[in-house]
């Protein structure tokens, strides 16, 4: 098909001529309401653009600085929870803006990341012009601000405070060639009905870890507002071979703050013994459902290792110095079936501590 330019071009003109003496002949107030009302039109459509484009999900780096099998990682994992993660051209792992808080805590709980920091406030700091004291300040503040902010967008935490000390020794927060390590503390104030449990203490504590370099996790306490209790959680023993465990988390506690009453919490029930000969004062722990099924002056009838007539199933327990509380927990089992207990009600404890 051929166009004739010269016709399409003179139907223009012709078109042109026609509104030109339309317009002529509307009155100036007529003219003037014309012009504000397509004003507002082209506003209106300008502003519903932008409104549209801004509730776009954007995506935001995860973890920025890690490498390259780690980054694999951390992108198979964000598949697995159900997140659409990017790759960006630079390898760096990409997620919802909206849900990265959220993503940086929970991958914080499985360990990640390990090869990089949890925030780029070093990248965010490297052009800035200052004495060293004020980097080093600024960097501080700036970290302790972007934890606390993670925290406490985290589900059942109403109010976190975080502290970072740096070795007097160095002459920058980032100094990698230093060799004495930084510690931290996190005074965490949880919302009515929800608790600090053992996976969510060591999920902060790595948290808190990955934000500045030489802070080993074992090296973060964390204080439970409520109480004023240093809450020493411990990794599962089904996690990462070369976890803190609960023999070395109180070694660490007690070189640090000798005589400190320590409460552990720690999911595993089975492991009461370990935790006595370490030497906690107080632990908290669940796992095995109040043993499945309850038997009047028995107890719990199954062990978490499918063992009859298991120990400490539900209630107080002395070993020594140590007393452990075990709950029976609100949560139902799945063996035979989902939901099977048989006299064995689900519980929410309340264990009040007095000095």
């Amino acid at each position: 098909m051929k166009f004739n330019f010269k016709e399409i071009l003179d139907f223009l003109k012709g078109q042109w001529e026609k509104f030109k003496a339309f317009w002529a002949k509307l009155s100036k107030k007529t003219k003037i309401l014309v012009v504000a009302g397509g004003s507002l039109l082209l506003f209106l459509l300008i502003l519903v653009t932008i409104l549209i484009n801004v509730g776009k999900n954007t995506m935001r780096v995860i973890f920025p600085g890690m490498s390259s099998d780690e980054s694999t990682q951390v992108y198979a994992t964000l598949q697995e929870m159900g997140v659409q993660p990017q790759i960006d051209n630079r390898g760096q792992v990409l997620v919802p803006s909206e849900m990265w808080d959220d993503l940086v805590f929970q991958l914080n709980s499985k360990g990640y990341p390990k090869t990089a920091l949890s925030y780029d406030t070093f990248s965010n700091f490297a052009g800035f012009t200052a004495t060293e004291f004020e980097k080093r300040t600024g960097l501080l503040f700036q970290t302790q601000e972007d934890v606390q902010k993670t925290l406490m967008r985290q589900t059942g935490i109403e109010d976190a405070v975080v502290q970072y000390t740096v070795p007097e020794s160095s002459n920058y927060i980032w100094d990698q060639t230093n060799q004495q390590e930084s510690t931290a503390g996190v005074t965490i104030r949880m919302k009515t009905g929800y608790e600090l449990t053992p996976e969510r203490v060591s999920a902060i504590k790595h948290l808190v870890a990955t934000g500045i370099p030489k802070l080993d996790p074992t090296n973060v306490v964390v204080i439970d507002a409520a109480t004023g209790i240093e809450m020493a959680g411990v990794d599962d023993p089904n996690g990462y071979a070369d976890q803190t465990t609960p023999e070395e988390l109180y070694a660490w506690i007690q070189e640090d703050s000798p005589g400190l009453f320590t409460l552990l919490l720690a999911h595993r029930n089975d492991r009461f013994p370990q935790y006595a000969a370490a030497g906690y004062g107080f632990v908290l722990s669940g796992h095995g459902h109040g043993g499945i099924v309850r038997l009047p002056f028995l107890g719990g009838l199954i062990g978490t290792n499918r063992r009859l007539f298991p120990q400490w199933t539900s209630g107080l327990y002395a070993q020594g110095d140590s007393v452990l509380f075990v709950s029976r927990g609100l949560g139902n089992n799945t063996v035979p079936f989902q939901g099977f207990r048989i006299f064995n009600r689900p519980e929410l404890a309340v264990v009040t501590l007095k000095s």
